[in-house]
């Protein structure tokens, strides 16, 4: 197991990486361009009703996707997921892998309750998470924690990555479920990265959990903070939450540096500083767009109808499906992708990843290229509507399951979280 050169002090890890960034004034220098491959969910079938009903136990272009990239380990594959739902395809290539001589399978997950080592399939969000353990030894699974060793409550380890033989790496806001990877139900990316130079920070940041039984702030902020600078002028900062204060130096930062454009998909949005950013740029003349999540929208602290306010152009999704993404793209050149939504939690408890790639004009086009189309699926349908989202109606906003959210009442999914689904939904039946 490789030495980690961590900084030993939790608590103070944001004063003292502060100190570290200005310090740094020089690169990482690799002698090779940035290597990526993205991958995006395909939600324009269900948009537009080429696909409807019940969503099942898919397996689309992302899970293909994901599924060679566990089948090329030849030592390692580390696995940091929020958990498995309906996802058989995920446990049939870890099995097929796991025969290959030498080849070790590591995952850590989240748990929400019940006692650790518990692996009642109750205990997670995700109940097929609990087959993990059976398939790789539970000795090779371990849940979050806390810093007394007892199952975390107060955060949750939200990560979406696999390191491969320390060298390839997947990180996004997919999860491994069937509305996600599966059948690309919610819009989601995902990026496959080639570099070893950045395999290996997701690869130590696995070890702190796995190995060290390190969550949340109990973690330890690397001691080289320095951006990555590849041979094609691509340059990479990598942040974790919570140890990295990414929402100082990672979103805020991001907000701050764009000068024309800054379009975004999110799915929660509350954090009050991300905001203010953001009517700041609109201040200083950027033009900014939001794509949110029809869930999030109806949330108390969420900022969107604020943004909205400041002059900022909302589009609330009227999917079905979820607008799962916590992405930004900036100027045409810059992205910032991963896990973390823009929320207090996100940033100062759980366990996220977020990636900050700048002067890299091929990936933040085909970024673009999402955006646009997404964007467009929520075109309002009249002038009235102009200020609103999508094809919502008369509402201020799509409720996440009811008549106006496409598929939404035939999806066989809990959309809104009340514990109801589609014709049982009162939503569903109103006109």
């Amino acid at each position: 197991m490789a030495t980690h050169h961590w900084i030993r002090c939790a608590l103070a890890a944001p004063i003292l990486l502060g100190s570290v960034a200005l310090r740094a004034g020089t690169y990482n220098d690799v002698a090779r361009p940035f290597s990526f491959e993205l991958f995006t969910a395909n939600v324009f079938p269900w948009i537009d009703g080429t696909k409807k009903g019940i969503v099942r136990d898919e397996r689309g272009r992302m899970a293909s996707g994901l599924e060679g990239l566990i089948e090329s380990a030849d030592r390692s594959v580390e696995i940091a997921i929020y958990g498995v739902k309906q996802q058989r395809w995920f446990f049939d290539s870890l099995l097929r892998v796991k025969r290959k001589p030498g080849l070790s399978i590591h995952a850590v997950v989240d748990q929400h309750q019940g006692d650790v080592g518990d692996w009642n399939p109750e205990n997670f969000d995700y109940p097929d998470t609990a087959q993990l353990a059976g398939l790789l030894g539970s000795g090779s699974v371990k849940p979050d924690t806390d810093k007394r060793g007892n199952t975390s409550v107060n955060s949750i380890m939200h990560n979406k990555f696999l390191v491969v033989d320390r060298s390839k790496l997947w990180f996004g806001s997919a999860n491994i479920s069937h509305t996600d990877a599966g059948s690309e139900y919610n819009a989601n990316v995902a990026l496959l990265v080639k570099n070893p130079e950045i395999a290996r920070l997701y690869s130590d940041e696995f070890r702190q959990m796995y190995v060290d039984g390190r969550f949340s702030s109990a973690k330890f902020a690397r001691e080289d903070q320095r951006p990555f600078r590849f041979s094609d002028g691509t340059i990479v900062e990598v942040f974790f939450s919570p140890q990295d204060d990414p929402m100082n130096r990672a979103i805020l930062e991001f907000i701050r540096r764009s000068r024309n454009t800054l379009d975004i998909s999110m799915f929660f949005l509350t954090d009050t500083k991300a905001a203010t950013a953001l009517k700041d740029a609109v201040n200083r003349g950027v033009k900014v767009r939001l794509i949110y999540d029809a869930l999030a929208s109806a949330h108390a602290a969420s900022k969107h109808s604020w943004l909205r306010d400041q002059g900022i152009d909302v589009r609330v999704e009227n999917w079905g499906g979820k607008m799962h993404m916590k992405a930004a793209i900036a100027d045409g050149s810059d992205v910032l992708v991963g896990s973390l939504n823009w929320s207090n939690a996100g940033s100062l408890k759980n366990d996220e990843n977020t990636m900050v790639i700048r002067r890299n004009v091929d990936l933040a086009g085909a970024m673009s290229e999402y955006f646009a189309k997404l964007w467009a699926s929520l075109e309002p349908a009249n002038r009235k509507d102009r200020g609103r989202s999508g094809r919502g109606g008369s509402r201020q906003d799509p409720r996440a399951e009811g008549i106006e959210s496409i598929n939404s009442c035939s999806d066989g999914l809990d959309n809104d979280h009340d514990g109801l689904v589609d014709a049982d939904d009162e939503s569903c039946g109103d006109h």
